[in-house]
């Protein structure tokens, strides 16, 4: 979307071995669209000097409390269930003369820069268990999970990943 001198492009994919994150993706983009729009150009008006990382760190923080708050209504007595938000959220952002990138989990953004170039940026996590190395991205929704149940989700992945390597 374009909103004044504000573009923001977003993509987010949900985790194949995550049930209805494909929903959760879409409330992923409607989520960070809202708070980029109503947050960020102020942000940068009144802090024009602020780094990509403190911007990243201000949204990530506006964006985790949002959506817990709406991970726990959404999960009142529906079916979408507790992995509803593990999904990669990819930002690229321009306002004014800036333009920078939130990358949140995996995936892949390629920049054309103005003199010719061409870069291709990569972001991945990778865990072992069991000997053996799996993709492990660093989803929004793991900063929002209590120690209980960050512990029941894992282990309920590695019996999903066990389960998908037997299938192999």
């Amino acid at each position: 979307f374009t909103n004044g001198d504000l573009s923001v492009a977003i993509v987010s994919d949900g985790c194949s071995s995550a049930p209805n994150s494909d929903v959760g993706a879409r409330l992923l983009v409607i989520t960070a669209g809202h708070i980029l729009a109503n947050w960020l150009p102020d942000t940068l008006d009144e802090n024009p000097g602020a780094t990509v990382e403190w911007l990243r760190t201000g949204f990530e923080t506006q964006l985790v409390q949002q959506l817990d708050m709406l991970f726990t209504v959404f999960n009142q007595g529906t079916f979408l269930g507790p992995l509803l938000l593990d999904c990669t959220l990819n930002v690229a952002v321009r306002y004014k003369d800036r333009a920078f990138v939130f990358m949140f989990g995996d995936g892949f953004i390629g920049v054309d820069n103005l003199d010719g170039t061409y870069q291709l940026i990569r972001q991945e996590y990778k865990a072992t268990f069991d000997g053996a190395e799996h993709s492990a991205p660093n989803y929004l929704a793991y900063k929002m999970r209590s120690e209980e149940h960050t512990s029941e989700l894992q282990s309920l992945r590695h019996l999903v990943c066990r389960l998908l390597l037997e299938k192999k």
